[in-house]
């Protein structure tokens, strides 16, 4: 049986701390931002993407900092991630009220003060919904019950892209417990697309030469393989192999491309004469894709 790795669960109370400090540093300014764009982008596809983005980036920055406190417990920081990402929620809805008073009754407000004085806030934010302040099409006002239904979604979708990122991120790098450092990326390489029972074969038993036998790919032509070696810089004893193969799939000029990508193996614990086996493989694929360039 093949063993990935993963993480040990540990972690120490100063990591919760650094992932909320962190996410509550990077949420301030992004809520600022996020309440100025939700007004100014008045497309509802950009509008959604906003939102995804402005959750990624709390659960982003969360997750940077637990990473620096070593937490190697994905789950508990996805559910972290929700804090720092609902005091930043909570901000944004600041920056907004003041933004919507200024814009349609050029009123000034101040933010900071909403932020402390949330039954205010929360009174405000009943008197827009009210009247509504745009439309989910045109000619339209989205207001009451339909605009409180929108802005709890927004809230779902900030909080769970948030904890999502911040597992995402957690688990990109396996952690080496003896010397108590993330793994960084040792090797990443482009190779042609090969068949995937046979790797899989060729995994279980350890056997790796088909890395070389299928020679050096490029993501421009959209059909191929990417091999990535983490190892821990200072012992070298924890190593890990990941492949992925993505393939596209065009099915007329006039639609997207399907554009499809598989784990074959994700974080295979390789011992260190394997890894080094895998960094002479990379380095002989290299060559020769120079070469065949050349």
């Amino acid at each position: 049986m093949t063993q990935t790795y993963k993480h040990s669960g540990k972690f120490e109370p100063l990591g919760i701390v650094s992932g909320i400090v962190a996410g509550l540093v990077a949420g301030l300014p992004l809520a600022y931002v996020y309440a100025w764009g939700s007004i100014k982008i008045d497309e509802q596809k950009l509008a959604c993407c906003a939102t995804i983005a402005y959750g990624a980036l709390v659960g982003a920055a969360v997750a940077m900092g637990l990473k620096w406190g070593k937490v190697r417990n994905s789950m508990i920081g996805g559910v972290i991630a929700v804090l720092p990402a609902a005091v930043s929620l909570y901000w944004s809805w600041a920056f907004w009220v003041k933004n919507i008073f200024l814009t349609f009754a050029q009123k000034e407000l101040d933010p900071f003060t909403l932020m402390a004085r949330p039954q205010a806030l929360w009174d405000l934010i009943k008197f827009i919904n009210q009247y509504g302040t745009w439309g989910m099409s045109k000619g339209e006002v989205t207001k009451g019950t339909a605009l409180w239904v929108f802005w709890g979604l927004e809230a779902l979708v900030v909080l769970g892209i948030a904890a999502l990122v911040a597992v995402a991120v957690l688990q990109m790098q396996p952690f080496c417990e003896n010397c108590k450092l993330w793994c960084s990326l040792a090797e990443k390489l482009y190779l042609s697309p090969g068949d995937p029972s046979q790797i899989t074969q060729s995994l279980a038993k350890r056997d790796f030469n088909f890395l070389q036998k299928l020679g050096p790919g490029t993501t421009k032509t959209g059909n191929f393989m990417t091999a990535q070696l983490h190892s821990c810089a200072d012992c070298g004893e924890l190593n890990t192999l990941t492949l992925q193969q993505t393939t596209t799939v065009r099915t007329s000029k006039w639609r997207k491309p399907t554009v499809t990508t598989v784990n074959l193996t994700k974080k295979l614990l390789l011992s260190r004469e394997e890894a080094d086996t895998f960094r002479n493989t990379a380095h002989n694929v290299k060559q020769f894709a120079k070469a065949a360039k050349a």
